[in-house]
């Protein structure tokens, strides 16, 4: 690849270079949305008619892999990653200071009897006494150099806010601290015991813990995932600790919502329908997407996700709820299957997504069987499946693996879930896990805009 093709590859796409040396390269490509950057990139390679692969894991919170492709004899890696001006989840380092410039906040406010006015005033006072009740990884001095006046405000505004919660008592903040730590490993433990694969902000998405001073902590007593939650509710009951997640707030009051304390009160979600097809197009005849959609109700109001993947290649499965409701967004491809699990469906009706990269392949006679079976099934097509296998066969010349992949994913979805006749509790859990309000997760409080 020489110069020029480098820039047509990435022309209109911020990258910083990663690694260079010994007939290697590796990028960083920045965008708002990783997944939009990958299939770009992949297009233009492929119009290029330069081969390329999925490498290595670009993140470890989502399932997207680097572009890997050779030319001449330099090997290219380019990973992803969201930019600096993706808002406000935006920057991992910029987020983690907000996080930890809370927990400065939330001591701030608890030193005085009535509420901040400006970000200012509280920063006054903490540069006038000693911060001994947080512990954070981030200095305060890099939280209020680094951060915009959007970041200071919701941090004012937010702690004057949880100083309602928290009352007279005293409290010691953590963000990053050997506690976190704590938490975070005894849920691991305790999910993989029970055959969870949840994501941890799907169990608990705070993103800092209070804890009342002279409060004892215990996590090893918790033997199941259940004894975890309850432990941990019964701690927020008491007033003893407050598991905090943070939506930036640069301006205005925040609002403040509970979640998981009561599970009696939850949205009412149903199946309200899917399709594999666009209307009026021929599976067989047109050309046809690699995705699927279901349709689904939340309280009475009637939405859509979109299923496939978001790259050209084998990774960035998953599902695009339309809409801004607290569902809203992207679903990864592992928390779909977990919506599976959690009604009740065993991991061995459906093969998972990583260990089907292998055996999606055009010419696999036993994938051609199962996804005749599956099209059979969700399109109601009377004909013997024999039929309907020699049609896919033929069908399946005009795509390539990378499609297939996508697509008998998004099948087996429907397929396995509306199979089981399970398919409310499964879109219940799927909303849910967007918002996590699972059955499985824990309590805690979130302050947003």
């Amino acid at each position: 690849m020489d110069a020029n093709q480098l820039k047509s590859l990435l022309k209109d796409i911020p990258f910083e270079q990663k690694l260079a040396g010994n007939n290697k390269l590796e990028l960083v490509v920045l965008a708002k949305d990783r997944f939009d950057a990958k299939q770009l990139v992949e297009s233009r390679l492929l119009a290029l008619k330069i081969p390329f692969k999925d490498g290595v894991k670009s993140s470890t919170s989502l399932d997207i892999k680097t572009t890997d492709f050779k030319s001449g004899n330099i090997s290219f890696r380019l990973y992803y990653k969201p930019s600096a001006s993706a808002g406000s989840g935006a920057g991992a380092e910029i987020t983690a200071l907000g996080e930890c410039f809370q927990a400065y906040a939330c001591f701030a406010r608890q030193q005085q009897t009535t509420d901040f006015t400006s970000p200012e005033e509280m920063i006054e006072l903490l540069k006038s006494i000693t911060i001994n009740k947080v512990d954070a990884d981030r200095t305060f001095d890099d939280c209020i150099t680094k951060l915009d006046p959007g970041w200071l405000y919701s941090g004012m505004a937010i702690a004057n806010e949880f100083k309602k919660v928290l009352g007279s008592g005293t409290y010691r903040f953590h963000r990053g601290s050997a506690l976190v730590d704590t938490i975070n490993a005894k849920y691991q433990e305790l999910s993989k015991k029970a055959g969870i694969t949840l994501n941890i902000n799907k169990w608990n998405p705070a993103d800092i813990w209070a804890v009342k001073d002279n409060v004892q902590l215990d996590f090893n007593k918790c033997r199941t995932l259940d004894e975890l939650n309850l432990y941990i509710k019964e701690l927020y009951e008491a007033g003893k600790v407050y598991g905090v997640s943070l939506k930036k707030t640069p301006e205005g009051k925040p609002t403040k919502t509970v979640y998981n304390l009561d599970k009696t009160k939850v949205k009412k979600v149903t199946y309200a329908g899917s399709r594999i097809t666009a209307a009026r197009k021929d599976f067989f005849k047109d050309e046809i997407a690699k995705d699927v959609y279901v349709s689904f109700s939340i309280n009475g109001s009637t939405t859509e996700m979109q299923i496939r993947t978001f790259s050209a290649g084998m990774s960035g499965w998953q599902g695009e709820i339309k809409g801004t409701t607290a569902a809203g967004g992207k679903i990864g491809g592992g928390n779909l299957q977990d919506a599976l699990v959690l009604a009740g469906i065993p991991t061995s009706s459906f093969i998972d997504q990583t260990s089907f990269k292998s055996q999606s392949s055009t010419t696999s006679t036993n994938t051609i069987s199962k996804f005749a079976l599956m099209y059979q099934y969700l399109s109601g097509d009377t004909r013997t499946i024999n039929i309907i296998t020699e049609d896919i066969k033929k069908m399946l010349k005009r795509y390539d693996n990378n499609w297939l992949y996508s697509k008998y994913l998004g099948m087996q979805f429907l397929y396995v879930m509306l199979n089981s006749g399970k398919q409310n509790e499964v879109m219940q859990n799927i909303v849910s896990i967007a918002s996590s309000t699972t059955a499985v997760s824990s309590v805690f409080i979130k302050y947003a805009q």
